[in-house]
């Protein structure tokens, strides 16, 4: 049976991962694997309460100091056999919610509308502050409605949903990465949020880094689906993301020019010039699922801890 898994590496995200859980659930991910390093506000808990009641399978793990994180979880959890070939996956991140816009809104339609795709590449669609001051409790709390534009600088970055196949040679947060052959181009496709293909030169090419492309080559439209980022939320989470740092490198130190979450970035990001509504429509079923959740003592305890630890209560 083929799963459609929801994947991330994480540190100390624990306010926000019951929500982020149970939406995915609700639009059909029935399997989640979630790497989690040095946490200390109690999400590790957390995710051993949701993994008991949850097709959900939490790795620890001890990162090194200059070891990368996200690149060492997505091969813990490759090398243990969590994630499995043949299933479609999605790395996203626990502020990042996939919104499809292909019948109701499930994972399996979208999949569906691919028809021979391999995978899919999704725009971020930034969201803002909304100009909510105190932290509503759910990052889908309607009252974050305000959006940028497609032609903000971060809105061709990406997130994939893709079969994990023999072609897949790396999981990169933003997309894998393949080990075709360029003559082997025309046994590959990839669509953009339009349903439209990719060109081979983005699918195989590589930055100057040497690392792949993960932003797209065309400005989205959204038309088939976008991934919600709330990267702002409010001012008061976003010193909670100050905090927790990148989860590139461990350890390192930054520069003030290599510093990625200022209040500047703040500011660049905090869009709120439009309004979207869309992934609402999924918010009582979230709610639902939720109150299901928290009604194992254990994930309610370990939940409340996490908003404790976090000042959110």
């Amino acid at each position: 049976m083929v799963r459609h898994t929801l994947f991330t590496t994480q540190k100390n995200e624990g306010a926000f991962l019951l929500e982020w859980l149970a939406f995915h659930s609700v639009i059909g991910f029935d399997n989640s694997v979630i790497v989690s390093n040095d946490c200390d506000d109690g999400s590790d808990e957390l995710l051993d309460a949701l993994s008991n009641i949850m097709p959900l399978i939490h790795i620890r793990q001890k990162v090194g100091v200059g070891q990368n994180a996200q690149h060492s979880g997505q091969a813990l959890a490759r090398e243990t056999g969590a994630l499995v070939r043949g299933d479609w996956i999605a790395w996203m991140d626990p502020d990042e919610f996939l919104n499809s816009h292909i019948g109701h809104g499930s994972v399996a339609e979208l999949i569906d509308a691919l028809g021979d795709a391999h995978a899919i590449v999704m725009n971020w669609r930034l969201f803002g502050s909304s100009g909510v001051q105190k932290w509503p409790g759910l990052q889908l709390d309607p009252r974050f409605h305000r959006c940028g534009t497609a032609w903000h600088k971060s809105a061709r970055y990406c997130k994939t949903l893709f079969k994990y196949d023999e072609n897949i040679s790396q999981m990169n947060p933003h997309r894998p990465s393949l080990h075709l052959l360029e003559r082997e181009r025309d046994d590959i496709l990839w669509l953009d949020s339009e349903g439209e293909p990719l060109p081979w030169e983005y699918v195989l090419g590589k930055r100057a880094s040497g690392g792949p492309h993960y932003r797209t080559p065309r400005r989205p439209k959204y038309r088939w689906v976008q991934v919600n980022h709330y990267m702002v939320r409010t001012r008061q989470l976003y010193a909670l993301r100050q905090s927790r740092g990148r989860g590139d490198k461990i350890g390192r130190v930054v520069t003030r020019k290599g510093r990625r979450y200022t209040w500047m970035h703040y500011q660049k990001h905090n869009c709120n010039i439009l309004s979207d509504k869309t992934i609402h429509k999924h918010v009582p079923a979230l709610q639902a699922k939720i109150n299901d959740l928290l009604s194992c003592t254990a994930v309610r305890e370990a939940h409340r801890a996490c908003l404790a630890a976090n000042g959110l209560l």
